[in-house]
């Protein structure tokens, strides 16, 4: 049990009996339902990522919380995941910090009070470079038996990031495109479709391409000589 103090305006203790006031209870039971706290850590899913790039690069601030709630609840997190995927097509030099909300599962408080989390690239000695991809670099797949693609565009210019010695070895012949035509050829004459860039394995292990690319094309019918 516990005894009743009551408050005025200003959230001072009052003297009821100078008020000439009585209460019809002294005591009251009082219910404290309490929760369970645990430190959980903050982590991010990470989208093209090249697979010579240290995870230890990508940090988020704070890197842990404290939740609370029912212990049932709470023991199935260890780690939450913050709702906004890194993808290396949009980090650059100038893009390398990113902040995100931090989510809170049904049931769960989150003690720390911290609502956002910022997630930092760390890309001290890396450089970005633009690379001339040749229409001869451009990879067409899925094309239909009976049709035939030409690519309109010739030159395309595609920038990437990566560590200052692995951009320094790039050149068009590490670069190519393919061209995905499974839905696109179906129909003849000139569209724009998505190629998607890539760097062939070897050396470029820290690089990866900036942006979304399209090319023009022509799709006609394939003329077969009997």
């Amino acid at each position: 049990q516990s005894a009743i103090t009551v408050y005025d305006l200003y959230n001072k203790p009052m003297n009821l009996e100078e008020y000439y006031l009585t209460l019809s209870v002294e005591k009251v039971d009082v219910v404290i339902n309490v929760m369970n706290k645990q430190t959980v850590k903050l982590d991010v899913t990470k989208l093209n990522m090249p697979a010579g790039f240290s995870d230890e690069r990508v940090t988020i601030s704070p890197s842990t919380i404290d939740i609370a709630g029912p212990l049932e609840t709470i023991s199935a997190y260890n780690t939450l995941i913050l709702p906004d995927a890194i993808d290396f097509s949009d980090v650059t030099l100038k893009n390398n910090t990113f902040t995100m909300e931090i989510p809170m599962p049904t049931g769960v408080s989150n003690v720390s009070n911290i609502t956002e989390a910022k997630v930092y690239v760390n890309l001290n000695g890396f450089a970005e470079t633009t690379v001339n991809l040749s229409s001869a670099n451009f990879k067409f797949v899925n094309v239909p038996e009976d049709k035939e693609v030409k690519a309109i565009t010739q030159n395309l210019s595609v920038k990437i990031t990566g560590s200052q010695a692995q951009i320094a070895k790039l050149n068009s012949s590490s670069v190519y495109g393919i061209i995905d035509m499974a839905t696109v050829a179906a129909t003849n004459g000139n569209k724009s479709v998505s190629i998607e860039v890539d760097i062939s394995s070897g050396t470029t292990s820290t690089c990866w391409i900036n942006g979304a690319y399209e090319i023009q094309v022509n799709v006609a019918d394939k003329h077969y000589i009997g």
